[in-house]
């Protein structure tokens, strides 16, 4: 006996999965909006007021990426909830920031570090900014926001992905929305979307991205 379709049911499902689209968009163009803004600031800046030579600093003699150790522990904790609590509202709703703050405890961070692949990058002896990779997955990059866009971010990426390609021709990464033109930036293409139900009929996205690495060293 055939069973009529329950269109109802179609159309709360795909009422739902318009209204994540929508969501995301929306995320997604006031992110490029405020790169944009950003980038536009630092350039003025740079140009009107410092000129190359004193912008070199940036370029970080001072910075120096360690493998993270247990003594570092509270200091990544800090990174990392201070990071999610500061930027993640700007593209998510609290439902979703609090999530990442429970996923991101301290039982974590010592997992990551009991690993031996998560590092921190102090400059100056201070610890600004924080990696961890799993096989070819970069698992996190996080620097505190006050020391955003001003290369940190980068660097961290750039010793992640040297790492990584002593094993592997590609990296893989699921980015947030408040990361994904920095990847872009880097030669990452998004190769999927995912969704992470969670509570209060809140829902996590994200974009799933992966490059090609250049393994010549090898």
């Amino acid at each position: 006996m055939l069973v009529p379709p329950n269109y109802s049911l179609y159309e709360q499902c795909f009422g739902d999965f318009m209204e994540i689209l929508r969501e995301y968009m929306v995320g997604m163009q006031a992110l490029k909006q405020e790169n944009i803004k950003l980038e536009q600031e630092i350039i003025s800046w740079k140009e009107k007021e410092q000129g190359p030579a004193k912008f070199q600093y940036l370029e970080g003699k001072d910075m120096e990426y360690l493998t993270a150790t247990a003594e570092m522990a509270d200091a990544i904790y800090n990174i990392l909830q201070t990071t999610i609590r500061k930027v993640y509202p700007k593209y998510y709703n609290q439902e979703v920031a609090d999530f990442f703050c429970r996923h991101h405890s301290r039982e974590h961070v010592l997992e990551g570090i009991a690993s031996g692949n998560m590092g921190v990058l102090t400059d100056k002896n201070l610890i600004v900014g924080t990696g961890c990779y799993d096989g070819n997955h970069i698992t996190g990059v996080y620097v505190l926001p006050d020391y955003q866009n001003h290369g940190y971010g980068s660097k961290i990426m750039d010793y992640l992905e040297a790492e990584i390609s002593k094993k592997y021709d590609t990296v893989c990464l699921d980015a947030s929305l408040s990361a994904v033109i920095l990847y872009e930036h880097r030669g990452y293409k998004t190769i999927g979307h995912g969704i992470y139900e969670l509570k209060n009929d809140a829902k996590l996205v994200y974009e799933i991205m992966e490059k090609k690495l250049n393994t010549s060293g090898r």
